[in-house]
């Protein structure tokens, strides 16, 4: 039965980019988190994903979360966004807890809530592609009492620094169940998980905002506990108690500590090749502007808030 739930999106956009570092440092020796930065000039990833995510859903139901680190770099992006809309963490502690505040802040908004959780520094070359997957997925959700369906991608070669899920028995919805996940196996393993059919694992997943949150009470109770009491606050109690609880929290990781061992209770929706990359070191991103119309680099200049992938590529001793 269809159920009356509005979808909301989020932007998850409080990574590090740890392993891009060596690319993405400016003129002042700054490391800037590949999201903030272009990849071949004019839009910061950042930005792109929020035009994503507003072919999805209403502007007001558009969520991001960030750090309190970064302020610099996603202050002018997200300054018309609303307030309450804009999830601040104090400190990394993994995309499991990013996750988990959104959906506890999302939840107290609007019970029946379905999430898009939308990740903000990939690469995507055929949007209409990715979001009218991403619109298929919402319906299933939205079509049942409960459900999370993760978007894997046609694989066009095996690559050992990407997720991967092993797809099982279709249904008659497109889906398929899951029977395994594998993260950044050996080349070897990857190659072979390509050829029996494994989708590369893109951490888009789109669930009911309950069927969510009950995979962390089911493996973490205390930490939901511990998040709710933290929101339940007013404002500027609540600011100081999410600091205290983030100086304790444990490092969860959404795919390793929360999906996996879950498989029975999720979906996979496969996506056709749309030229989607996560950008997740220099080589890719080496890749994916060689299937890109050239156009000329973009100057830097000393205020990095728009630094340039491609420009930076382009100046790697190895880079053609």
């Amino acid at each position: 039965m269809n159920r009356k739930s509005n979808p909301w999106v989020v932007v998850l956009a409080a990574g590090e980019g740890n392993r891009l570092k060596s690319l993405a440092t400016d003129i002042r020796g700054m490391s800037i988190p590949k999201q903030f930065c272009s990849l071949n000039g004019g839009l910061s990833l950042l930005e792109k994903a929020l035009g994503r995510a507003h072919r999805l859903v209403a502007p007001s139901r558009v969520t991001t979360v960030v750090s309190e680190a970064h302020e610099e770099f996603w202050s002018q992006t997200l300054a018309k966004l609303p307030g309450e809309n804009r999830l601040e963490e104090p400190k990394g502690k993994g995309t499991g807890n990013g996750i988990l505040l959104s959906v506890l802040q999302i939840l107290n908004r609007d019970p029946d809530a379905s999430l898009v959780i939308l990740p903000s520094d990939h690469h995507v070359r055929d949007e209409r592609q990715l979001c009218n997957s991403i619109k298929s997925a919402l319906k299933q959700v939205r079509a049942s009492v409960s459900g999370i369906v993760l978007l894997g991608i046609k694989p066009d070669r095996p690559d050992p620094e990407l997720g991967y899920i092993l797809p099982g028995r279709i249904n008659g919805n497109g889906t398929c169940s899951v029977l395994h996940f594998a993260e950044k196996p050996p080349i070897d393993q990857a190659a072979r998980l390509v050829n029996i059919g494994a989708l590369w694992n893109s951490f888009i997943i789109v669930g009911s905002g309950q069927s969510l949150l009950d995979l962390y009470v089911t493996r973490f109770p205390e930490v939901v506990r511990a998040m709710i009491t933290a929101l339940t606050l007013d404002a500027s109690s609540r600011k100081l108690a999410l600091h205290r609880l983030y100086s304790e929290l444990p490092d969860i990781d959404f795919c390793r500590h929360v999906l996996a061992g879950a498989e029975e209770q999720l979906r996979v929706l496969p996506v056709p090749q749309c030229g989607w990359s996560d950008l997740g070191t220099p080589e890719r991103v080496g890749e994916v502007l060689a299937r890109s119309t050239p156009r000329r680099p973009v100057e830097r200049t000393p205020v990095m808030a728009r630094f340039d992938l491609g420009a930076a590529f382009r100046e790697l001793p190895s880079a053609i």
